[in-house]
């Protein structure tokens, strides 16, 4: 193992330079300094994936992206990893896979925040971090011209059904609107937005950044039931290992990637980590929430979308709105604005499974194949992750989740019905999936549930902050990345002026 001596010590380590990392590193470099002496700050980040460099540029994209947006993988062996459904290993982190669609958060959200776990983050107070990340991804809604006929159709439908639907505000800084991001797949030229504009502001502010490492823990110092930070390991490419010492170390690995780390650091549940345990914490990995979904799909005899072009994310509304926002159910008509994939169209329910009639069937389906999708946004199950083996474990089967899901593909079916779908799919899914995980070390007033505190520090291990998805004390009404950015922007302000203010 490598020590770094003592003129290398950092004053703040930061662990992912994913979205709340990348965000937080640029705040902090910019506007903090020591807070003894008014000094400059030394920061080093921290990635598992490559750094992909290469100026912004919308149109065309960087060399180095453009291969990894075609050639990214799922096995864990390989340099370029996406673990989906978490995040994908790479300086940028998730907001690279980022969809454009920007829901900030609302008011609602907020309540359950404060209602969840006592923190202090009214909607008042996030009013500055969210007007910064509007500003910065450019969110609003985009050209009527960039509607499909699917999205048209599927407003004029509610609107006759007597329901107004919302359009998805979406993130479009520099778009040129040609229609390759696809469903969630990485732009490749550039154009949407993503963390890598703060990644350069950090770097420009004197921010070291490390790619292609794997951080084996974060060192603690256990003092009584509690602990204090003093640096990270980690390993290299090469497979040497560093320890680096610092004053602060804050971790932002996202909802699963968070605890899995501060569980091999000795920090977590007992139960899980046994002898093992310097500090015990049962709220890390656990209350872990994911939005569980439905989709139906429906052919069309006439065309409800284009084979290729502009995208969009559509509309969207929620059926029945209770009173306390828990377990809402969202509507979205996003399968309606992209292309149907040939080969998504041809594994779908309303496909004809052989001869002829498929190849007919084929000819038309990118452009007469759309879908409709709902999910719980807000959904009262809840599961964890296991901080040793890294295995998650979600009841997607619940009776609660399984009623209501059930119940908007009813809706969904409806909805396709009066748009009118030539054949609806009919079969009742065998699984509900889900994404937008949150929860698994959150934010809270009380050390007995929750891992931080509202100012985003350990309840149990000084000098350690936490900031990523993990820390929201619920999901949202809204999908996941808009609302990490504001956290994190919120966070970052937090931090500046609790620790790196001159007295």
């Amino acid at each position: 193992m490598q020590q770094q001596n003592d003129n290398d010590r950092y004053d703040l380590i930061i662990v992912g330079a994913g979205t709340a990392g990348s965000i937080i590193a640029a705040h902090v470099a910019e506007r903090g300094v020591r807070a003894r002496d008014g000094e400059p700050l030394k920061i080093l980040m921290l990635e598992a994936g490559p750094y992909l460099k290469g100026a912004l540029n919308p149109g065309y994209g960087a060399p180095a992206r453009r291969a990894m947006f075609t050639n990214v993988s799922h096995n864990e062996s390989g340099r370029w990893v996406w673990p989906w459904p978490e995040a994908c290993k790479m300086v940028g982190g998730s907001t690279m896979h980022w969809g454009n669609n920007a829901y900030s958060p609302y008011e609602m959200d907020h309540t359950h925040w404060m209602n969840e776990t006592g923190v202090d983050w009214s909607q008042d107070k996030w009013k500055e971090p969210i007007e910064e990340i509007v500003r910065e991804f450019n969110i609003g809604d985009i050209p009527d011209e960039m509607k499909s006929h699917g999205n048209n159709l599927f407003t004029e439908t509610l609107k006759s059904m007597g329901v107004e639907p919302r359009y998805v505000p979406t993130g479009r800084k520099n778009c040129i609107y040609c229609g390759l991001c696809g469903l969630g797949n990485f732009c490749r030229t550039d154009c949407k937005p993503n963390v890598l504009s703060y990644v350069e502001r950090a770097e420009k502010n004197g921010v070291e950044l490390i790619p292609d490492v794997e951080v084996e823990k974060v060192e603690i110092e256990r003092r009584g039931e509690q602990g204090v930070v003093r640096g990270v390991v980690f390993r290299q490419q090469d497979g040497t290992i560093r320890q680096v010492s610092a004053d602060k170390v804050l971790v932002s690995c996202g909802t699963y990637g968070t605890p899995i780390l501060l569980g091999r650091s000795g920090y977590g549940p007992k139960d899980q980590l046994g002898d093992k345990t310097l500090v015990h914490n049962s709220n890390i990995g656990d209350h872990l929430e994911i939005q569980p979904g439905v989709a139906v799909w429906a052919q069309y005899d006439f065309d409800v979308k284009r084979e290729r072009g502009p995208g969009n994310y559509g509309h969207y509304f929620w059926p029945d709105f209770p009173a306390d926002g828990n377990n809402v159910m969202g509507i979205r008509d996003t399968l309606m604005s992209f292309p149907t994939y040939p080969q998504a169209a041809a594994l779908r329910g309303v496909a004809p499974r052989f001869g002829q009639a498929h190849k007919d069937y084929m000819r038309t389906a990118t452009r007469r194949v759309g879908g409709l999708r709902s999910s719980i946004l807000t959904a009262m199950v809840k599961g964890k992750v296991n901080v040793v083996t890294g295995s998650t474990d979600y009841p997607y089967a619940d009776p609660t989740n399984v009623k209501t899901l059930l119940w908007g593909a009813e809706i969904l079916r409806e909805i396709h019905q009066k748009m009118g779908a030539k054949v609806i799919e009919q079969d009742t899914p065998k699984s509900f999936r889900g994404g937008h995980p949150t929860g698994t070390c959150r934010a809270g007033s009380d050390p007995k549930e929750s891992v931080v505190n509202p100012h985003f520090e350990s309840h149990d291990v000084e000098n350690l902050l936490i900031c990523d998805g993990s820390v929201m004390p619920r999901a949202s009404l809204a999908h996941k990345c808009i609302p990490v950015c504001t956290t994190a922007a919120f966070a970052a302000r937090r931090i500046i002026a609790d620790h790196y203010t001159r007295g």
